[in-house]
């Protein structure tokens, strides 16, 4: 999601913000601003991260935004390195009424082949919250399988971290065209 269209969601200009990525914006979008404005301060602290940071997952048929993907960090980062060196963390929203549609898989498995093309990458990761039965059902689709669990500090909830690699990242790379 290009810097422009980040700020006229941060206006809540849907006109403008739709004209800038082609798809109709959901006011479920425009009202994530905590997440808006954190992204919006690291593009502007780290231009590398953008191309990582954020993207609108759309239906080009009907122009619609149906949720978003993402990275937390460029490849490898230090948070990472104790516990799960050559890693990436994504994360992925589908709002709930374009879920059940294969659009999140559709999405994740693209951005990881993406990311695979682009930087060494041995493993993904994703933390999941425990309740949310669709995004662990996404997880196992895709081939996460479950590594770790914490308490979230913020919000106080379970949460799963999964994890692909080996031979499960070998089939995603395999399937890149």
């Amino acid at each position: 999601m290009p810097t422009p269209f980040l700020e006229a969601c941060r206006r809540r200009d849907k006109p403008n913000a739709d004209a800038l990525i082609g798809l109709d914006v959901p006011v479920d979008w425009l009202d994530e601003t905590d997440l808006i404005d954190a992204r919006l301060t690291e593009f502007n602290d780290h231009p590398a991260y953008a191309k990582w940071g954020l993207r609108a997952v759309g239906i080009a048929d009907s122009k619609t935004m149906v949720g978003h993907v993402g990275f937390h960090s460029l490849p490898n980062p230090d948070y990472l390195h104790p516990y799960w060196p050559d890693a990436i963390e994504l994360a992925y929203t589908v709002y709930p009424q374009h879920r059940r549609s294969g659009h999140g898989f559709e999405a994740v498995s693209g951005l990881m082949r993406w990311a695979l093309g682009c930087a060494s990458i041995r493993r993904f990761l994703v933390s999941v919250a425990a309740e949310n039965s669709a995004s662990r059902a996404l997880a196992a689709k895709l081939g996460f399988v479950k590594a770790e669990e914490y308490i979230d500090q913020d919000s106080n909830e379970r949460h799963l971290v999964y994890v692909l690699q080996g031979e499960e990242l070998s089939r995603l790379a395999g399937g890149m065209t």
